[in-house]
């Protein structure tokens, strides 16, 4: 009986523990982001210099969704290139300018401030800018992810 009594005792611990590991697992709770932990860091060519970068989801490098929040500063600038898939942008903070073709162009860009969505499509030739403000976003897409410069330059 005394063995009964010990069998059944261990058996309700070890389900107990295995309860608790599956809850409290961070897979089973999903992914929690707060600003205040995040660490930036410099982001990394092909990007120029001045854009800080974290990743929240996935691995923009490999097949799958990914999460990327980005802060460019002031009177940044991000040549005319194109994505293999398409990008989904929310804007955060600040604002950002984005135009389409070959060319920076200042004067045909679209301004969009803290708040706007908008998605670049896969191929299109676009421009990125920041004006007098720095500026936080957050980019969703399917990898992997790609940057190609229209010029060659960045």
């Amino acid at each position: 009986m005394k063995k009964i009594i010990f069998l059944f005792i261990v058996s309700l611990s070890c389900l107990k523990g295995y309860s608790q590991s599956a809850s409290d697992s961070s897979a089973s709770q999903g992914i929690k982001i707060f600003p205040d932990k995040i660490i930036w860091t410099d982001a990394k060519p092909p990007l120029p210099p001045g854009a800080k970068t974290v990743i929240l989801e996935g691995n923009p490098k490999q097949p799958g969704i990914y999460t990327i929040r980005m802060k460019f500063p002031p009177h940044y600038k991000l040549a005319a290139h194109l994505h293999p898939a398409d990008e989904r942008v929310t804007v955060l903070s600040g604002s950002i300018n984005v135009g389409t073709g070959d060319k920076l162009d200042e004067k045909n860009a679209t301004h969009y401030t803290a708040g706007c969505f908008y998605v670049n499509r896969a191929g299109v030739h676009h421009y990125v800018f920041t004006g007098d403000e720095e500026a936080v976003f957050q980019l969703t897409g399917i990898g992997p992810w790609g940057i190609d410069f229209i010029d060659g330059k960045k």
